[in-house]
């Protein structure tokens, strides 16, 4: 059995790191690849290292960025690798990570080749056009299997169509949990950014953007003047200019730093009790998966994909854009005296999500069809 995943871009840590288990734990007999198409994206620019190295099966098309890359150059790599490497399965990602995705699917088909998708979308995270949705539909029903990160994102490829007995892999959000978990616990032996001088921290990791609504969580802390917790923000955005000049309005314990690199981000946890991710908007929101591998309650709005699966008994799912729920989230965190339970609770939940679990569950997956 010869499984081919096409992918848009090499530089994709946790992706890698999922390729990585699935080629560890591939059943000698069969074969697994990985086609990349570019190298990286413009948006990711800088973010990954030179020298850096994968250890599973691939093959890069095009070593630059996915939106320089030709189109018709792609659609043409791509058809040529298919038909050279003859694959059993093919396994696109998402319905338009990249141009060649729905002719690959259509292809695949006249070849009498098996498709896989794998699926990050859900109904909640992007208005829908009926154009859009009817050409999903389409590619949905071409694909006999399906791979999703959780709950969230099965309900909308059930919703296009797809049958239960499809969704091969129901948990597939994945972080690299042992690396994470690593550095988190070395940060943890000492007081690393001593000038967060509160012992209790809610923290948000992540882009200074509209949707990500990071400016209700300033407002929502500064009203609750608890002295001994602090709010750490990490990262940066287009929202960057208003969220300083809210901040300065009430500067006392706020911590706002520069993105960093997703290694140097348990070092952060170290030093939060609670993770808050207040989005308009989140198909999944993988810092979650990380805020939880460090042991962190989570407080989360209902729109992030994530909600239903890594909220259960470790903290609080809050209506989106609401001030009040955010506010009362928050105080329940602080008027919760030992948070050892919450904390027990995501370390045990996020164990599902473990990239070794997902690699097993995909092979099995996949050797069912």
């Amino acid at each position: 059995m010869k499984t081919l995943i096409i992918h848009n871009t090499l530089w994709a840590h946790y992706k890698s790191v999922l390729f990585e288990e699935i080629a560890k734990q591939y059943p000698p007999e069969g074969e697994f690849h990985v086609l990349q198409i570019a190298k990286s994206e413009v948006s990711r620019k800088g973010m990954e290292g030179e020298g850096k190295t994968y250890t599973y099966p691939y093959t890069l098309l095009f070593d630059g960025f996915i939106e320089e890359v030709p189109k018709w150059k792609e659609l043409q790599r791509v058809f040529q690798f298919i038909l050279q490497y003859k694959p059993d399965i093919i396994n696109v990602t998402g319905y338009s990570s990249s141009f060649s995705t729905l002719p690959t699917i259509f292809f695949a088909r006249l070849l009498g080749i098996k498709v896989v998708m794998s699926n990050e979308s859900t109904q909640k995270d992007k208005t829908r056009s009926w154009l859009k949705e009817s050409i999903k539909k389409w590619a949905v029903q071409a694909c006999k299997g399906f791979v999703v990160f959780g709950k969230t994102s099965e309900d909308y490829v059930l919703d296009l169509g797809a049958k239960p007995e499809q969704i091969l892999v129901h948990k597939g959000a994945v972080v690299d949990n042992k690396v994470l978990s690593s550095v988190y616990h070395k940060a943890k032996e000492t007081t690393l950014y001593p000038e967060i001088t509160t012992q209790k921290n809610f923290i948000y990791v992540g882009r200074m953007a509209e949707e990500k609504n990071v400016e209700l969580l300033i407002k929502c802390f500064q009203k609750l003047n608890k002295q001994e917790w602090g709010l750490i923000l990490v990262g940066k955005g287009p929202k960057d200019q208003e969220i300083d000049q809210l901040i300065a309005k009430s500067p006392d314990r706020i911590y706002k730093y520069p993105p960093v690199h997703w290694m140097e981000v348990p070092k952060f946890f170290s030093r939060s009790s609670c993770f808050v991710l207040p989005s308009t908007s989140e198909p999944w929101g993988l810092v979650v998966n990380e805020a939880m591998v460090c042991g962190l309650p989570v407080i989360v709005t209902d729109v992030c994909g994530c909600s239903t699966d890594l909220v259960n008994g470790n903290g609080v799912v809050i209506p989106s854009n609401s001030a009040s729920a955010l506010i009362s989230a928050l105080k329940k965190i602080i008027s919760t005296p030992d948070l050892t339970e919450m904390e027990n609770k995501s370390l045990e939940i996020i164990k599902d999500f473990s990239v070794q679990e997902v690699a097993k569950r995909y092979i099995q997956g996949i050797q069912s069809l």
